[in-house]
């Protein structure tokens, strides 16, 4: 198996080291570059807790806040892996997707013990804030990078696709798994898709490939990185 990782290079490089100790080959095409914003304030007055629902979140908000003494909620195991690796101490995780998030705030914390600031993108994926705002929460969001859609594949991915290299590609988000779509068209290679098999984070992004006749459509367990790798290793042993 040779998967393509299109998440961005510092996500996609931690599961390519874990697929190769499988015996898993990886070629890292991330579809979106993460941009840090300049000259955004961050005001954490009143603010009990951080939520993120992306590790570049907390990797920008720790680039420009020192504050490491905040209670954070992570969407994911990999964002809390993050958070904590940036010194942070107070860091529970939803172990899956944004409607997990919530639910794990409506049990853990207390509406009145202050503000909720999420810590967020240009792009976002669910409703978190009306979810939490129905809730009874104060939720606030700050905007602190921008995931930019890439304009071009790079030759060695074009090359690797165009040729039958890659058997498989690994989607986390629908925006990502639509650009995708998109850079196929673009290059002249959706031809391919039936070809590949697709490991697709969760339905969501699944019926964000339906336009593409794929050789296989492979949905996680669970809206998990570690579960959409246990479909990946399953998927690779029956080969």
């Amino acid at each position: 198996m040779h998967l393509l990782l299109t998440r961005p290079a510092q996500d996609s490089a931690r599961l390519a080291e874990t697929l190769h100790a499988h015996g898993i080959k990886t070629t890292i095409e991330p579809v979106m570059d993460i941009l840090c914003l300049p000259d955004v304030a961050v005001d954490l007055d009143g603010v009990q807790g951080l939520l993120v629902t992306s590790a570049n979140g907390i990797r920008a908000f720790a680039a420009r806040c020192e504050r490491r003494d905040i209670a954070v909620w992570t969407v994911g195991r990999g964002s809390a892996e993050v958070t904590r690796q940036r010194g942070f101490s107070s860091v529970k995780s939803a172990d899956g997707d944004v409607s997990s998030l919530a639910s794990r705030i409506r049990n853990d914390v207390d509406p009145a013990a202050g503000a909720l600031l999420h810590i967020a993108g240009t792009h976002l994926a669910g409703d978190l804030g009306t979810t939490l705002a129905d809730m009874g929460y104060d939720y606030r969001r700050v905007v602190l990078y921008e995931a930019r859609a890439r304009e071009t594949m790079t030759a060695d991915a074009r090359e690797k696709l165009g040729n039958g290299d890659v058997t498989g590609v690994a989607l986390y988000s629908p925006r990502a798994a639509r650009l995708f779509c998109d850079a196929l068209h673009r290059e002249g290679l959706a031809w391919r898709a039936g070809t590949l098999q697709v490991f697709c984070l969760s339905t969501a992004v699944a019926e964000a490939v339906s336009s593409l006749n794929w050789a296989e459509t492979l949905v996680a367990m669970e809206p998990s990185e570690d579960s959409l790798l246990s479909r990946v290793l399953q998927a690779a042993t029956t080969r």
